[in-house]
């Protein structure tokens, strides 16, 4: 598949975009870091809305459900439920509330200027064609954080005739407000404490991911499925055993809402090449009969390259 990392000859503006930040993570010598929690490396939130009251996501061994959680709503003092967490914007905020608390080494986060900060930075390198987020995307952000809080989680896992479930729900304590935008009132947590067996479990299994990928990848769901699982497998490969999966297995960790194997590999060979691309060091080959082959790469962010806690 060596063909398929040269992008094509004529570019629109997003490939372009994509193809200036493929260099730039080559050349770059300090990189921003964000963080993504291993288990959101291998079970994935929905690409979209699912509008049920649960989503169930396995792979392998290891199972991710969600059910939709509860909010108190200032205006009207009711609970209200909230749905699911889905898509991109869901995923790159679960890396900037992880990063923000292992990097403050607390519980407790701050979001309301952070993640507009935030925001700004993965669309200046976001293939959109602005540098600065609107008043509506900071709006689906700011909904998409409401769905993250209010989440309930269990992760499983079958190990030796076992079945362990772990309850871990990312936010134990949830501080929201109303937004001031008329035309879309959404319920906004401007603060958040981590749950404790969520933190713990974090400063554990951190995965350190490359920002500038994951914005220039950010209107893939997709596509950051698979950089994150890349970024989390691939160093882990026995140097002198590479591994295999085969297509009914990537298939089932990637193939939300596909059918038809053939409709699958299609889209995933270009989701895989874009991922590829923001991943120069990745080894793997692709086999359009047999899967895929892993073979054991460097992560994407050095190893020099340590977080440092503000406490």
């Amino acid at each position: 598949m060596s063909d398929d990392q040269t992008p094509p000859p004529f570019l629109t503006p997003v490939q372009q975009r994509r193809s200036d930040a493929s260099v730039k993570i080559l050349s770059e010598e300090d990189k921003n870091i964000l963080f993504q929690h291993a288990a959101f490396c291998q079970v994935y939130l929905p690409y979209r809305n699912p509008k049920t009251d649960e989503w169930l996501h396995q792979n392998g061994n290891i199972s991710l459900l969600i059910s939709r959680g509860k909010l108190l709503d200032p205006q009207t003092n009711q609970f209200k439920k909230i749905d699911i967490p889905s898509g991109p914007k869901a995923r790159l905020l679960l890396h900037h509330i992880n990063t923000e608390a292992l990097r403050q080494g607390s519980h407790l986060v701050e979001l309301e200027e952070s993640m507009t900060a935030f925001i700004n930075r993965i669309h200046t390198f976001g293939g959109r064609h602005t540098t600065k987020a609107n008043g509506r995307d900071i709006n689906e952000y700011k909904e998409q954080m409401a769905k993250i809080s209010a989440a309930e989680i269990y992760l499983g896992l079958v190990k030796e005739g076992h079945g362990i479930t772990v309850k871990a729900p990312i936010a134990s304590f949830v501080d929201v407000w109303w937004t001031k935008d008329e035309k879309q009132r959404v319920l906004f947590p401007s603060q958040i404490c981590l749950s404790h067996e969520y933190f713990a479990s974090l400063q554990k299994h951190a995965v350190p991911l490359d920002e500038l990928a994951l914005a220039s990848l950010s209107t893939s769901p997709q596509a950051l499925d698979v950089y994150c699982w890349l970024a989390h497998r691939l160093h882990r490969v026995d140097p002198k055993k590479p591994q295999e999966i085969s297509w009914a297995g990537l298939k089932s960790q990637f193939g939300q809402g596909y059918t038809a194997m053939k409709n699958f590999k299609f889209h995933f060979k270009k989701v895989l090449k874009l991922a590829w691309m923001h991943y120069p060091a990745a080894k793997l080959d692709l086999c359009d009969r047999k899967g895929m082959t892993l073979y054991n790469s460097h992560t994407p962010i050095k190893k020099r390259m340590v977080l440092c806690s503000n406490k």
